[in-house]
């Protein structure tokens, strides 16, 4: 191997080296944001161990493990989502991390499919901008609450750059890849929900709104 091979092997190895750092702080940084945010949550939900959370539109569980871990014995997490394919990641995440406490449900596109009065707290997290029906969900969503109970929906504003990805088949009223706050409140109050507050400066550009499920007289 001549001198001009050997440099050019040595620079293809830093810069892997360079591009394996970044990756493993970018990681390593991902995973500080979102215990950051499950500590947040877990204090505007008013979370207790033993407590019955879901998080639905659970995605691959990175919200779902976290809750999870706080819980206690016995408490319990219900990771609802839609799609057969993150569905799938949640069953192998549940496994990895041997969560006991995890139970995994298959949700429609207007119901959670959770069982009534079954929940102290719900979350819905990135996910509320894809319903396609969001006051029956969010009607199954009051459902599965037991009175007094919290919901918090994790969103963000239309976003110019994401209109090209806007979801398929969710109401006219969004203006693109998101959900106007205003919208989002207002669906909720017809679905049933008193509000709590709005959280305008929730991590990541994203608002959280916090309602709850009235005790009947």
């Amino acid at each position: 191997m001549d001198k001009k091979e050997t440099l050019t092997l040595l620079g293809i190895a830093a810069t892997a080296g360079f591009a394996a750092a970044g990756a493993y702080a970018y990681i390593q940084y991902r995973k500080a944001q979102l215990d950051a945010e499950a500590s947040r949550l877990w204090e505007v939900l008013a979370l207790k161990p033993g407590a019955r959370v879901a998080d639905v539109g659970a995605g691959v569980g990175n919200m779902s493990v976290r809750i999870a871990q706080r819980i206690g014995p016995a408490g319990r997490v219900f990771a609802v989502e839609i799609e057969e394919r993150k569905l799938g990641k949640l069953r192998r995440q549940k496994e990895k991390h041997n969560l006991v406490k995890v139970e995994i449900v298959a949700g429609e596109a207007a119901d959670c499919n959770l069982p009534a009065n079954s929940c102290d707290a719900l979350f819905v997290r990135g996910a509320y901008h894809h319903f396609t029906d969001p006051v029956a969900m969010s009607r199954s969503l009051l459902r599965a609450l037991r009175p007094d109970g919290t919901l918090a929906i994790i969103d963000f504003p239309p976003r110019l750059l994401l209109k090209p990805w806007t979801p398929k088949g969710i109401p006219s009223n969004r203006g693109g890849h998101g959900i106007p706050s205003r919208i989002a409140e207002e669906e909720l109050a017809e679905a049933g929900f008193e509000p709590v507050r709005t959280i305008s400066d929730w991590p990541g550009g994203y608002f959280c709104i916090v309602v709850q499920k009235r005790i009947a007289p």
